[in-house]
């Protein structure tokens, strides 16, 4: 494992990681968008990093992505990729974690496999784990501690949105959209130092 002790597990604010996959295939359906495998990968992939930058390295579905040679993956959710989904039961996620993916989706979903292999991989998290080799786990922390600088300065959001992705019609800068609440308590911001609560 990559990035720091997760001797303290908090809970996540999905209940499963379906929840949010199947969140992302029925946008792109309603939206005309193809979503292969490995874009679902990657989103959901960027879903966890941000979500751990944007609060005190939580997660926001309980998934283990690992190193691979196709870069970092949900394992479960690759081998799954070719069962019916009609069998697998979803539950309907809270607002703020709806505000949250769609956030996720604005910045990301119309951008190409490509350019979203190009931003995973560039990160220091995921190029630790690629080196320690297959299957080394990208800790919550880990994400926390290399996205949360990209979330600060939003220098990768800058840099990754195409003109007028996803109807964007105006030219201010892209963000992705922090729940305002997560598990029913408010969301405060951390800083290094600082003392929880």
């Amino acid at each position: 494992m990559i990035g720091g002790d997760e001797s303290d597990p908090m809970p996540t604010a999905v209940s499963s990681s379906f929840d949010v996959a199947f969140w992302f295939i029925g946008k792109a359906d309603a939206e005309g968008v193809t979503l292969p495998t490995m874009k679902l990968q990657r989103l959901m992939f960027l879903s966890q990093a941000y979500f751990a930058a944007s609060t005190r390295g939580e997660r926001l579905m309980p998934s283990v992505f690992v190193s691979s040679e196709q870069g970092p993956i949900e394992p479960n959710m690759v081998r799954l990729a070719g069962l019916a989904s009609q069998n697998i039961e979803t539950l309907e996620l809270h607002a703020p974690v709806r505000g949250f993916l769609d956030g996720i989706w604005d910045t990301f979903g119309l951008q190409s496999l490509d350019k979203l292999d190009a931003l995973v991989m560039a990160n220091q998290a995921v190029r630790e784990a690629m080196g320690e080799g297959r299957n080394t786990e990208i800790s919550a922390t880990a994400m926390h501690n290399h996205f949360s600088a990209d979330l600060r300065h939003s220098r990768v959001l800058d840099r990754l949105r195409e003109p007028g992705a996803s109807g964007t019609k105006s030219k201010s800068k892209p963000k992705v959209e922090i729940p305002k609440f997560h598990r029913g308590k408010p969301v405060k911001k951390w800083l290094p130092g600082m003392k929880p609560g």
